[in-house]
This record gives structure tokens, C-alpha cells and sequence, in this order.
């Protein structure tokens, strides 16, 4: 008599990462022109979920000098899924810039969280917009480093992004 004792079995571990992507943000990024609001492509994100049911958890720790009359959004594969959902109005978001009345000198750190539940194993791209929170003039955004990057006030920064799959 022969026994197999390789069966296929189903794996499932409810809360076990199932990958993890991850990256440091190096250089420096101006953007400064738009009155409405923005993608900021160095903090873009792609992974692909393995399974369909799983839970995705994105962080950004984003080092920069932005004006204070904006909010932080997440669009996943250009579509809107990151923000307050009691509004869609432009000053609806995830998080905001620190406020800085000095925006010559020490950049300021902002920690984006978010979880989510894409429902797919297609590949995803997940986005930060700086969105403004009015309708006029232009969005000053700087990534890495200060507003006046010259002279004594040039500190320089990395940021940060990640996504980790987790199983449900």
C-alpha cells in the first residue's frame, strides 16, 4: 500500500502578511503650478495582491514644505478612495501639511496611514494628490526639502512608502 503524505492542502493564516513592497524617496521635487491640485508620482505605490480578499495597509511618511490650505488625498488606480467620506469637497481629505508660517526653513513630516480592501489580485497603483482646500492661486508642494533650498536653510530629507498585503 502506498501513502502520500504530500497532499495539497489550502493555506490560511487570517492576519499574516502575505508581501510586503517598500521604498525610501530620495531627491527633491518642486510643484508649485496648479491651482486645483495635484499627483505627487515619487510617493506612488504598485503591488500586486496575490488574493483577491486580502487586505491591503499603505504608510507614507512624507517630508516636505506644502501650503497649509491642503489636504493629502489617496487615489488607488486613479480612482478616489482616500478621505474623509462624510465630504467630497476639495478641503476633504486623509491628512493635512503641517502648518508652517516659515516655509523658508525645516521641512515638516506628515504620516499617512490607510487600509484597503481592493477586491482584486490585478496589479494597483496607489497615488497621494495634494488636493487644495480653496479656488485660487498656486499649491506650493516640496518634497524632501525646504521652500528656499539655498543658503543656510537647505535641509535635505527622504521619505518613505509602503504597502503590505495581509490575509483575511
Amino acid at each position: 500500500m502506498k501513502v502520500d503524505h504530500m497532499q495539497a492542502t489550502s493555506f490560511y493564516a487570517p492576519g499574516v502578511p502575505v508581501q510586503v513592497v517598500a521604498d525610501i524617496v530620495n531627491g527633491t521635487h518642486t510643484y508649485s503650478t496648479s491651482t486645483t491640485g495635484y499627483y505627487i508620482p515619487p510617493l506612488n505605490i504598485n503591488i500586486t495582491p496575490k488574493f483577491s480578499n486580502s487586505k491591503i495597509i499603505l504608510h507614507w511618511t512624507i517630508n516636505c514644505e506644502a501650503d497649509h490650505n491642503t489636504v493629502f488625498r489617496i487615489y488607488r488606480s486613479g480612482t478616489l478612495i482616500g478621505y474623509n467620506n462624510t465630504s467630497t469637497a476639495i478641503w476633504s481629505g486623509v491628512a493635512v501639511p503641517n502648518y508652517d508660517q516659515n516655509q523658508s526653513s525645516t521641512p515638516q513630516n506628515t504620516v499617512i496611514s490607510w487600509v484597503d480592501t481592493p477586491g482584486t489580485t490585478s496589479a494597483l497603483n496607489y497615488q497621494i494628490f495634494i488636493q487644495a482646500t480653496w479656488t485660487g492661486g498656486s499649491i506650493p508642494f516640496y518634497l524632501n526639502r525646504t521652500y528656499n533650498s539655498s543658503g543656510n536653510y537647505n535641509e535635505l530629507t527622504v521619505s518613505y512608502k509602503s504597502a503590505m498585503e495581509v490575509a483575511v
